[in-house]
């Protein structure tokens, strides 16, 4: 009868995990996921598994700004294997769930047992196990845990963990246990605090005498990872602090507050947990109330312990809560960690450990009359966390539906508001960007937000910018090569509006050494080579491969060098990247070859030639070299009807609606009975409508009013006729 009820609860929670979580499945890389695993060319790279074993946990063929000194090779390692199967999110989301589901299992068999030692009936134990389980499955935290690929760390860490304090209490199974507890050390450094656990949790039970063999060879467990990591020479992590003595015990206070209230009262699933925004370097500006729950939580915490101390009864409670205490003391904020945020439901995954298992004994305990108010209140609990989560989860479908969603939630939060401008850069929609940066700009913010913003809003002009606006560009150019020189400029002036920008050098560097830089120094290299700075842009681009390289650098090298049609060059750049590179598989590989073919067989007629290679550089997205092969033809060969379209397509490609209609006009003037001509001019007005009613889905992003100014800048994303095409 026992093992049926097991068997059933068993079920139950694999039924729930699988309901609340299987919508995930869809889920891409976002966030960090990108860095370490979607770009990552480490992970393919020849040794890749032997270099997953030894290799800092953010290392990366990307520039990344995150802090390093994370040796973790389990997690490591099954990045470099899923990503054998292919670079698809669905085998990462899929290993995260299962983690989840096994670790959800382990945890109610944990707490069953912790039941019947404490002296419960076997089928209240069974009642708070499943109890326990269930909320441990769903709670809102799990959102970030096991929804987020890059957070598999805290569930093999977890899984690990409950696997070790089940094998570690019976003798048969105890080393074991013990290698349970060193596999969780090397998924994640917060395993030291499992001795310090378990010693806790035994001299609370009066158990410590008869525990010290399993808490020393816990000890040995966790510290021998920490001695091959010194050997192997991965250095410690370590974050800048400015923060004063005041500053840090109100940050201390703060976290403190917030994890108890994303832990009991979590009202949504999201990845930013807190409106609290960092300052400086580890300063957060905590709100006084968070302070004064701060204050008045750490007297509670403390009359519990002593109340405890003098009454036995209390002791398992106690015990039960520091499960949940001691694993938050690493990311309590007592020394600067990495995080531009005061708290992370991630940090939540094993500490609500402690809170099921007083859950779970609390419904063990009730008498009968309570046993049906808690049962409800477990059901209602789980079915509302449950559909947070999974209502949430379909945001991780897109790296621009996640950070839409994380803006949309906290629009004032200083670390949404940076992601969801980077996100709308990386996904092409620069007219939301630029039109959200403008209104960003308009609020009261310190220099250093004010610079960074400013020049993310020059790093969307450099994408809307038409090579016709060669002015404008020539401006922006300046700014960026000022910026990259430590000069900055006192303002950004562009589009006929100008927005300041502070000087100070120090905010300079602050900004090249974030993680936005690499795409402000590809937008100085590509307006370099825009307005006829190529051997300055090349040279920058051969630098930036040998610092970082990867198929990205590769790429955009390869690209630079086509557009000046130097086509040997960039077919030698592709090459060298290896035959199995992504690289060779691009859109740009197979224009590179037409060139370099173009090249090695040019055409006798010389109008025919030049239009092929207008047509190549259009497909690079360059209209402004386009316009300049086609131009020496345009007073001999009037009439030809080749290089009219051939023209036609330059402008297109520049997005130049206007002057390409002007032109398609000009020509029905002298042949009005042209009925192909008349055919174009209705296709390109169709395109520009459509081009308009992009915009406008565009804008749907941010969801605010559209300037008129939006309509007349054009993407260079290299159209062809008869329909857009990006590049």
């Amino acid at each position: 009868m026992r093992s049926t009820t097991r068997l059933r609860n068993s079920g139950l929670v694999v039924l729930c995990v699988a309901v609340v979580f299987g919508v995930g499945l869809r889920g891409d890389f976002v966030w960090d996921d990108v860095m370490l695993i979607a770009s990552n060319d480490h992970l393919a790279a020849p040794g890749a598994l032997r270099r997953a074993l030894t290799c800092d946990f953010w290392d990366t063929s990307v520039p990344t700004p995150s802090t390093p000194g994370y040796w973790r090779p389990i997690p490591k390692l099954s990045h470099v294997l899923l990503a054998m199967a292919g670079r698809t999110a669905l085998p990462f989301h899929a290993l995260n769930i299962a983690l989840h589901l096994v670790t959800s299992l382990l945890a109610m068999e944990w707490l069953r047992r912790r039941l019947l030692d404490a002296g419960s009936p076997p089928e209240a134990c069974e009642r708070g196990a499943l109890a326990g389980a269930l909320l441990f499955a769903v709670h809102p935290s799990r959102f970030e845990s096991v929804g987020w690929v890059s957070a598999s760390t805290e569930l093999f860490f977890g899984c690990f963990t409950f696997a070790g304090l089940l094998l570690v209490d019976r003798p048969r199974t105890r080393l074991a246990g013990l290698l349970a507890f060193s596999l969780a050390m090397l998924s994640k450094e917060t395993a030291l605090i499992l001795p310090l656990l378990l010693a806790a949790d035994a001299a609370l039970a009066g158990r410590l005498r008869a525990r010290l063999s399993v808490i020393g060879g816990t000890v040995l467990a966790v510290c021998w990872p920490m001695a091959v990591r010194v050997w192997l020479n991965v250095p410690f992590p370590s974050a800048p602090d400015g923060a004063s003595l005041i500053e840090r015990i109100a940050r201390v206070l703060g976290a403190w507050a917030g994890y108890h209230q994303r832990t009991f009262v979590p009202t949504e699933a999201t990845m930013i947990p807190t409106e609290v925004g960092a300052v400086g370097a580890a300063v957060f500006d905590v709100p006084s109330g968070w302070l004064v729950a701060g204050a008045l939580l750490s007297v509670a915490w403390l009359g519990f312990a002593g109340m405890a101390r003098r009454r036995p009864r209390w002791r398992p409670w106690l015990s039960d809560a520091l499960w949940w205490a001691f694993p938050l003391a690493p990311v309590l904020q007592l020394i600067a960690t990495p995080n531009p945020i005061l708290i992370s439901d991630r940090f939540l995954y094993l500490p609500l450990l402690g809170v099921i298992a007083a859950f779970g004994r609390l419904v063990a305990v009730a008498p009968a009359h309570a046993a049906r108010g808690l049962r409800l209140a477990t059901g209602g609990a789980a079915l509302v966390s449950g559909l947070m989560v999974s209502l949430a989860l379909p945001s991780f479908n897109s790296s621009l539906e996640f950070n839409s969603r994380e803006f949309e939630l906290h629009p004032d939060n200083p670390v949404a508001i940076d992601n969801f401008v980077l996100e709308l850069s990386r996904s092409g929609n620069h007219r939301a960007q630029q039109v959200l940066l403008e209104r960003l700009l308009a609020r009261p913010m310190s220099r250093l937000r004010q610079a960074k913003l400013t020049v993310a809003l020059a790093e969307s002009w450099s994408h809307t910018l038409r090579d016709i606006d060669a002015d404008a560009l020539r401006s922006l150019s300046g700014y960026f090569d000022a910026l990259s020189a430590l000069r900055p400029l006192d303002a950004l002036s562009v589009g006929g509006k100008r927005w300041p920008m502070p000087q100070e050098q120090e905010l300079a560097r602050a900004i090249l050494s974030s993680r936005e830089a690499p795409l402000y120094e590809e937008a100085t290299l590509i307006l370099r080579s825009r307005t006829g700075q190529a051997d300055a842009a090349i040279r920058g681009a051969v630098a930036r491969r040998a610092r970082h390289p990867s198929t990205s650098s590769t790429l955009f090298l390869a690209h630079l060098l086509a557009t000046e049609e130097r086509w040997g060059d960039a077919r030698r750049v592709l090459e060298e990247a290896g035959p199995r590179s992504p690289a060779l598989a691009a859109p740009l590989a197979p224009v590179v070859l037409e060139g370099v073919a173009m090249t090695s067989h040019p055409s006798l007629d010389a109008l025919d030639f030049a239009i092929r290679r207008a047509r190549l550089l259009g497909a690079l997205g360059a209209p402004r070299r386009a316009r300049a092969v086609l131009a020496p033809f345009v007073e001999t060969h009037a009439a030809s009807r080749r290089l009219l379209q051939a023209r036609v397509q330059a402008e297109l490609d520049d997005h130049s609606f206007e002057t390409a209609l002007e032109m398609l006009e000009r020509g029905l003037g002298e042949q009005p009975d042209a009925a192909e001509l008349r055919a174009a001019v209705e296709s390109i007005r169709a395109l520009q409508q459509e081009w308009f009613r992009k915009i406008e889905r565009e804008m749907r992003l941010i969801e605010g009013p559209i300037e008129p100014s939006t309509f007349v800048t054009g993407d260079r994303l290299g159209l062809s006729v008869p329909s857009p095409r990006d590049r």
